[in-house]
């Protein structure tokens, strides 16, 4: 069962984050997403590593979805995690998962590869150099045949504004032409797809497939 949204707003202040739209917004996007990767073949038996897992928005409902020890989720945002975890057990979660902070891409350190891999409004807020260093890293953790599903922004430069959940400078990052992607999977062993699935905030969706 999901936490409520006073459930939510409680963790977020009891770890110091501001209780936003990410904790508002929590079913549709989370709902969102799993109905996404299980479009595109996820089952339980798969191997899942959510990158940008935040507080466990599509984490709550993949863990009760996959089976046992097959969600891993990674944060740069240590205060997301504390949060994800509290809200875990709020959620009666009984099943195994894995969690981690880092504000490096070490995917590598799980120490398994991945059927499925996500990253929810996470390039959005990611430097060009940084989407690189990323592709670069996923390739060694993502297993071939496999697919990572993301979401991104076209048409819009890179911009500064308000600070993203209290803690840093707000940067929203966007490409011109989608052949950005297309170029990154061609220099690290993937292929880039867009992918024709309507996002609820209008965000682009696409994928690397290995």
């Amino acid at each position: 069962m999901q936490p409520n949204l006073q459930a939510r707003i409680d963790a977020a202040v009891e770890h110091n984050i501001s209780p936003d739209e990410y904790f508002s917004i929590w079913e549709e996007i989370g709902e969102w997403q799993l109905d996404a990767l299980k479009s595109l073949g996820m089952k339980p038996h798969h191997r899942l590593l959510d990158f940008g897992c935040g507080a466990l928005r599509l984490g709550l409902a993949a863990i009760e979805y996959l089976d046992s020890g097959n969600y891993y989720g990674i944060d740069a945002f240590a205060p997301y995690i504390a949060a994800g975890r509290r809200l875990a057990e709020i959620a009666g979660i009984k099943k195994d998962f894995t969690l981690r902070v880092s504000r490096e891409f070490e995917f590598d350190r799980f120490g398994v590869d991945f059927d499925f891999g996500n990253a929810q409004s996470v390039f959005t807020h990611m430097s060009g150099e940084e989407c690189d260093r990323c592709a670069a890293t996923l390739r060694k953790v993502m297993k071939p045949g496999s697919v990572f599903l993301f979401t991104f922004l076209i048409g819009a430069p890179p911009t500064q504004g308000m600070l993203y959940v209290g803690a840093q400078p707000m940067r929203r990052f966007a490409v011109v032409d989608p052949e950005f992607f297309a170029n990154l999977t061609v220099r690290h062993g993937a292929r880039f797809e867009r992918v024709d699935i309507p996002h609820p905030t209008g965000q682009q969706v696409g994928l690397f497939r290995y």
